[in-house]
């Protein structure tokens, strides 16, 4: 008998740096999320890490993968990787990334999810904002009908602004 885990962290460490092997170790001992971690951090292959979590397709592979595209500047593939982890966790960054870019239609279903996952007012606020910018007024409207907790005086006074 072996721990694949243990023979996968010395095939990544020091004098081996055996990453490809390492890779293929865990992902043999079904550890997925490490596999990932091995390819975003030491192999360095975001086309690998795709094809590797839509085989897999678990929720912590996507986030990982996610937040790597992320850091990358791939907002629109980041924002579809959260979407498929179901992963509101790093939603101020992927916010302030995605407005950069002006990514407001990605944004906006990003933000619906995230709405179901944290209540933050954050969150209601940037989405009335998207809805604004992606020019989905119905769904703007829609939305404020409901519950939310969505500053909308700031939303219209940096509308007015630019």
């Amino acid at each position: 008998n072996y721990d694949g885990s243990e023979i996968a962290k010395i095939a990544l460490g020091e004098p081996y740096c055996l990453f490809e092997e390492a890779f293929l170790i865990y992902k043999k001992a079904n550890l997925n999320s490490e596999a990932m971690e091995v390819l975003l951090t030491n192999i360095d292959s975001i086309e690998r890490a795709q094809e590797y979590a839509a085989r897999c397709n678990e929720s912590p592979v996507w986030y990982k993968l996610g937040r790597a595209q992320l850091e990358h500047g791939n907002v629109p593939e980041a924002i579809d990787s959260y979407l498929k982890a179901e992963d509101a966790t790093d939603y101020a960054e992927v916010i302030r990334r995605a407005k950069i870019e002006d990514n407001y239609d990605e944004l906006v279903k990003y933000l619906t999810m995230a709405r179901n996952k944290a209540k933050d007012q954050l969150i209601d606020t940037e989405l009335v904002y998207s809805y604004a910018k992606a020019d989905r007024l119905g769904d703007m409207e829609e939305f404020m009908s409901g519950t939310n907790t969505a500053n909308v005086q700031a939303v219209g006074d940096t509308l007015f602004d630019e």
